[in-house]
């Protein structure tokens, strides 16, 4: 009898265990299809002139790793813009998977894109300098394994990276000014990010944007959008 019980429970073991790994892969193949439909969409929408394609998703502990295809273009481009064509693609990302609300904390990742060419090979990296503030990241660029560009240099030259953006009118009031209103508000009120509080502080933001500029919420957050690149 004893031999019997220890069986059946031994089985009933197995069972659960298969059940839980059976259930975690299942559950990884949802989050890798969501993630690469995610990423398709940006790269079919805000890559810059289609110098990535093709990305491949994988999730290892709390590392996201994206390997893309590139354009012959990329090669002919200067550290900056390599650096931004990665930049601009794992800011849309995080965007993206916090405005989603699936609390999957997807965007508290770090993220690891890769690309090869004949000649070379890049790797840019960015991890969450704070896991509350989507846009603290600290990144770099990498070709060949020799760091070539960092994310220090690149919010130095915070023009430059303005003259990426077709700036437009919202109400009457230029779009980018709008922006950098929300943005030096946000940064006076938080230390820039030390107290955030997003339960309050976001919607804070949004009241004092909104009714100095006349624009709707929806206006804001499309603005957010465009812009996030510049945090």
């Amino acid at each position: 009898m004893k031999k019997i019980f220890i069986s059946y429970y031994t089985i009933l073991l197995l069972i659960a265990t298969l059940s839980i790994f059976f259930t975690y892969i299942c559950n990884s193949q949802k989050n890798i299809h969501y993630l690469t439909n995610v990423s398709n969409y940006i790269v079919k929408e805000h890559s810059p002139k289609k110098t990535i394609s093709n990305p491949t998703i994988q999730i290892k502990e709390n590392t996201i790793k994206i390997r893309f295809d590139l354009n012959n273009r990329f090669e002919k481009m200067d550290a900056f813009y390599q650096f931004a064509v990665f930049e601009f693609f794992t800011k849309h990302l995080r965007y993206l998977l916090f405005s989603d609300f699936k609390k999957s904390k997807f965007e508290t990742y770090d993220y690891v894109l890769s690309a090869h060419t004949e000649q070379n090979s890049y790797v840019h990296r960015s991890k969450l300098s704070n896991k509350q503030l989507i846009y603290s990241n600290e990144s770099s660029l990498s070709k060949n394994q020799k760091v070539i560009y960092t994310s220090n240099e690149f919010k130095k030259q915070h023009k430059k990276i303005a003259t990426l953006f077709k700036r437009e009118k919202i109400n009457g009031y230029d779009d980018y000014e709008i922006f950098i209103y929300g943005r030096n508000f946000f940064n006076t009120m938080t230390k820039n990010g030390r107290y955030y509080n997003p339960k309050i502080d976001n919607q804070l933001v949004i009241n004092a944007v909104t009714k100095k500029f006349g624009i709707t919420v929806d206006d804001y957050a499309q603005l957010q959008k465009k812009y996030y690149i510049l945090y």
